[in-house]
């Protein structure tokens, strides 16, 4: 895990609401382990590891699954009940109905719809308070969490085909290809995510053991790429990583493992929303980041193993990415 990272805006938002809910933010940084210099690097990451224990002790210290980011608390607790109640029905369409009309029951400040149209299930989201949310945390957090915990219900990925945000993008925008696979529309007219209806009738496989098993790594799995998501960016991505040390292999090779023609596999990962080359500056990104963090490789080891045959390059590509050089990267961690 320690090789993901997420954008630092994550960090500036979480700290800024601890702030406002009189959190003692030094102490939370150093409980959690993370550099008190994140704070003032708006361009810098943080590793995945790191966001899942600030987000955790922020529930425990506010005891509120919504983090203060509406009008009533969500006592801890509350969507694992809801967990336990899909349990129990036959397959998604049931369980996201009884879902829905969970949180009608015991919450009033958002609200989802499941609607059916043509070939297409929709998933609507209303915010009644956004003012609350300024930097929109609560919506993408709930969005995430509803399609990350049904795919894993199903124990298969649900692909989205779209999904809308009713506000401009973003700066961090290039996060949402990873939570949000497919295609993002912004400044749209509600928060949804689109899918093929035929998910509705796939069985739930899922029970009780493995249940607490999920909520026990809470919230790490949202953060990560689910394991039965096998959409063809993240099996990409998965295969250069476990051969991460042989380099980047060309597009056509990988073609090649998929038995198809590179512009067909070109044609699904543009239907996904996120290009090769994508694939690649992320994976480049991360493993460098992750090198620098251990401050162990100098800077052009670190260029050649993530594809660089000149230090200039990479460096020029790693300010891209964050803003910064290497070398200030790892001044700032």
């Amino acid at each position: 895990m320690k090789k993901y990272t997420a954008s630092n805006h994550y960090l500036c938002a979480l700290l800024k609401q601890a702030a406002l809910k009189g959190v003692d933010i030094d102490n939370l940084l150093h409980k959690t382990n993370i550099s008190p210099e994140l704070r003032g690097s708006p361009q810098a990451r943080i590793a995945v590891d790191e966001l899942v224990k600030l987000i955790q002790a922020l529930w425990k210290s506010l005891n509120d699954e919504y983090l203060g980011f509406t009008k009533h608390p969500c006592n801890l607790g509350t969507f694992y009940l809801m967990g336990k109640l899909t349990l129990h029905e036959p397959n998604l369409e049931k369980a996201l109905k009884i879902a829905t009309r969970y949180y009608r029951t015991i919450h009033t400040d958002y609200g989802v719809e499941l609607i059916q149209q043509d070939d297409e299930a929709r998933l609507i989201f209303t915010f009644h308070h956004p003012e609350l949310d300024p930097d929109h945390l609560l919506s993408e957090f709930v969005m995430i969490v509803w399609h990350r915990f049904f795919s894993w219900l199903l124990g298969k990925h649900i692909l989205l085909s779209q999904s809308t945000f009713n506000y401009p993008a973003p700066v961090h925008v290039d996060e949402y290809k990873f939570f949000f696979p497919g295609r993002q529309y912004f400044a749209q007219s509600a928060h949804s995510l689109i899918f093929h209806k035929q998910y509705l009738q796939s069985p739930v496989i899922q029970t009780e053991k493995t249940l607490k098993d999920f909520f026990r790594r809470t919230p790490v799995d949202l953060f990560l790429k689910p394991e039965n998501d096998d959409s063809y960016s993240t099996r990409i991505r998965l295969m250069i990583e476990s051969k991460i040390e042989d380099g980047f292999p060309d597009f056509t090779v990988i073609a090649n493992a998929f038995n198809m023609a590179p512009q067909t596999l070109r044609r699904k990962l543009g239907y996904e929303g996120t290009p090769y080359q994508s694939i690649k500056d992320t994976i480049r990104r991360d493993v460098a980041i992750f090198h620098l963090t251990q401050r162990n490789l100098p800077i052009n080891e670190i260029a050649s193993k993530v594809g660089f045959t000149e230090p200039g390059a990479f460096i020029r590509a790693f300010k891209g990415w964050t803003g910064v050089t290497p070398g200030d990267y790892r001044r700032i961690d």
